[in-house]
């Protein structure tokens, strides 16, 4: 490209997209390296509503290792599905 010519360039953060049960969508946009999630307002990230039984308080986190994303469970009572 010739050295005349000046652009931008524009960059989306990862996202992570849940889905709930009306449907209804919540975006949250994965900046830090560790993000939390669960029920619990204090300790996590992402708190989801404690109607939802099946979310333990401190359920699961997405850290930002080399070259991609790791999703841990935290001992959560019903476990981990990724994409169903």
């Amino acid at each position: 490209m010739p050295d005349d010519i000046k652009g931008t360039l524009f960059l989306k953060p990862t996202q992570l997209i849940l889905t709930f049960p009306d449907g209804t969508r919540q975006i949250l946009p994965l900046l830090a390296d560790v993000v939390r999630i669960g029920r619990d307002t204090e300790n996590n990230d992402l708190a989801l509503p404690k109607e939802f039984k099946s979310i333990s308080r401190r359920h699961c986190e997405i850290r930002r290792e080399a070259g991609g994303y790791v999703l841990l469970d935290l001992n959560s009572g019903n476990g981990v599905y990724v994409n169903g």
